[in-house]
């Protein structure tokens, strides 16, 4: 099976606001790993440098195939 590895990085700004930035997609967790310690060292990311998120997700499978529910 193929995987790819998804790089985020969230910022929170206050309570109610953070940035979120999808920074890669990338073929190992090695690849994505080395990407986020290049990324700490970048102004911005630097002052959040523990907002770094790796999701692996299997190519070809779907997500949310039953659609989705907010609370509000």
């Amino acid at each position: 099976m193929k995987y790819v590895y998804i790089v985020h990085h969230t910022h929170v700004i206050s309570e109610e606001n953070e940035d979120i930035k999808l920074i890669g997609a990338f073929s190992s967790k090695e690849n994505a790993i080395k990407v986020t310690e290049k990324y700490k060292q970048l102004p911005g990311f630097r002052e959040a440098p523990k907002g770094f998120d790796i999701d692996k997700y299997q190519i070809d499978e779907e997500y949310w195939s039953e659609g989705y529910f907010t609370t509000q």
